[in-house]
């Protein structure tokens, strides 16, 4: 793995076509490279808040203990009104 800033040596191998004709004369070559890369995807770490722990649960829940807090409140307050509408003055 290579970081950013990070330099490396690379020791390379030519082969030579053995078909090619040589010459007893030095030589010199330039060689263009081209590197290509890439960052890697940073991994997402593990699920550490309530809303990722739990995901649905926890406003499904709210729901539901909103509601068992609700109607039997509504149920009270109905129960009162016709009581109070019942009895006569």
């Amino acid at each position: 793995a290579f970081h950013l800033g990070d330099r490396k040596t690379l020791a390379i191998t030519l082969t030579v076509d053995p078909t090619m004709q040589l010459s007893e004369e030095k030589s010199e070559a330039d060689f263009k490279w081209r590197f290509y890369a890439y960052r890697a995807k940073e991994e997402a770490g593990p699920k550490t808040g309530i809303l990722e722990t739990y995901g649905l649960f926890l406003p499904v829940g709210c729901v539901l203990l909103l509601c068992a807090i609700l109607i039997p409140l509504k149920k009270r307050r109905d129960a009162r009104q016709r009581r109070t509408t019942c009895e006569p003055e």
